[in-house]
């Protein structure tokens, strides 16, 4: 097979990347959800293709790679730490050859796509359980019957609402970046609008992280692309902040109801991050080892009450109370740098729309991970939380070859039509001030 050949292989992979990573709970290869065989494909055929030199941030994920997995190995993991080191390592292997491989209009074009593709399949069946009331067969597979046929959560194919709720949002960032590359105001205007009916599922789903999330990444939206509703919006969140204020102070049936969510799932969930701290201090800074959090509270060894959950339900401390401070502080840091370099899209003389949204998307999945990582029961075994890291690294990327000859071609009719109200404006503002116009 010629190059032309392994670089269609390697689209149709990236195509596919967001919707195999949502099928883990429908089949499984091997015994394997199958994103972990798909990602070991996707990795070799990266491979196969023409490598630019390595750039600082690649060399960051090795590092990180070899690093987590010596020091995931340097205390012999019991069973489900294995696994966990596995997904780890697979993770961060398709991370690592996303961003080795110099990024093509064709390659994002193919990611993006297959997000929208993803997004569409997921809302289908979330739709038809807020229609009817109805779920899959697969919901919330393994739990009692009663807490089956109690749960009102959608969950589309994914067992899980909180998955469903986590997947559809990664998607929302997606279905924006498609509608800085769409080339039709028709095209453009339905993503957007699918775009924003996300927090709708996201409600339906009960994650309320995921909700909060759905709702800023709406504001984004709103404020990137209708810049003149900018001051609407400012009016509209100080309104809603002063509403909710005032219920909290006045309103009795909203003060009963924070009450009982404090002494519910929240204070379960505060005893986990409690937890998660005392590992750490009990460790001196060097964890409990891999897949070590659940096994450590099952024991009875913690101090803090949980409510008898036993998962970190936080991407944040899991990865601290069991690899430690070090591998905490560089997994952070890598995620940090790329928010700045993201923030940067938020300059307003920062290239056209479509790079400035490009580079906006960024930010806005890497701030993401961190807050959305507190959304489900555990992080680094799920396929949904490496897709977003993997998406998130593709996009680092492309910001990185922005300037190459077939990097990110502008939709040429919406940037020209913004440059025409940027010029009309400045003339505007030249005639008030009685300066020439231009």
């Amino acid at each position: 097979m010629g190059t032309r050949g392994i670089e269609w292989l390697f689209r149709a992979g990236l195509f596919l990347l967001p919707i195999v990573s949502g099928m883990g709970t429908l089949v499984s290869i091997g015994g394997l959800a199958p994103i972990r065989p798909f990602a070991v494909a996707l990795v070799l055929v990266a491979l196969l293709l023409p490598l630019r030199i390595p750039s600082p941030e690649s060399m960051w994920v090795l590092v990180l790679a070899l690093f987590w997995a010596g020091w995931g190995f340097l205390r012999p993991p019991i069973s489900e730490g294995l696994t966990e080191l596995v997904s780890v390592g697979l993770g961060l292997a398709a991370l690592w050859a996303l961003m080795l491989r110099p990024v093509a209009f064709r390659d994002l074009r193919a990611l993006v796509l297959g997000w929208v593709f993803a997004w569409a399949v997921s809302v289908i069946p979330g739709v038809y359980e807020i229609l009817t009331g109805h779920h899959l067969p697969n919901y919330l597979e393994g739990s009692p019957d009663w807490v089956r046929a109690a749960s009102v959560d959608i969950a589309s194919f994914f067992v899980n609402p909180n998955l469903f709720a986590y997947f559809v949002v990664v998607g929302m960032v997606m279905l924006v970046v498609a509608a800085a590359q769409a080339t039709t105001r028709l095209s453009r205007g339905m993503l957007l609008t699918a775009a924003l009916t996300t927090p709708v599922f996201a409600h339906f789903s009960g994650s309320r992280i995921t909700l909060a999330v759905s709702l800023l990444v709406s504001m984004w939206i709103v404020w990137s692309w209708w810049p003149h509703l900018r001051r609407a919006l400012g009016v509209a969140v100080v309104s809603a902040i002063a509403v909710g204020s005032l219920g909290v102070l006045y309103s009795q049936s909203l003060q009963a109801f924070l009450e009982s969510e404090s002494q519910g799932s929240a204070t379960g969930r505060l005893g986990l991050y409690k937890d998660g701290v005392w590992m750490i201090d009990q460790t001196l800074g060097l964890g409990v080892g891999a897949g070590g959090f659940e096994p450590t509270l099952a024991s009875g060894v913690a101090p803090f009450d949980t409510g008898g959950a036993i998962n970190p339900h936080s991407g944040v401390f899991e990865i601290a109370s069991q690899y430690g401070v070090i591998v905490a502080a560089l997994v952070f840091g890598l995620v940090a740098g790329v928010a700045v370099v993201g923030w940067r899209g938020f300059r307003p003389d920062f290239g056209d729309h479509r790079t400035r949204v490009l580079r906006q998307s960024v930010f806005v999945l890497a701030v993401m991970l961190p807050i959305q990582s507190f959304a489900n029961s555990t992080f680094l075994d799920s396929p949904i939380a490496w897709v977003h890291v993997a998406t998130l690294g593709m996009l680092y990327a492309a910001t990185k070859d922005s300037a190459g000859p077939d990097a990110l071609p502008p939709s040429a009719r919406f940037d020209a039509r913004l440059d025409r109200r940027r010029r009309l404006r400045r003339q505007l503002a030249g005639a008030s001030t009685g300066a020439p116009l231009s």
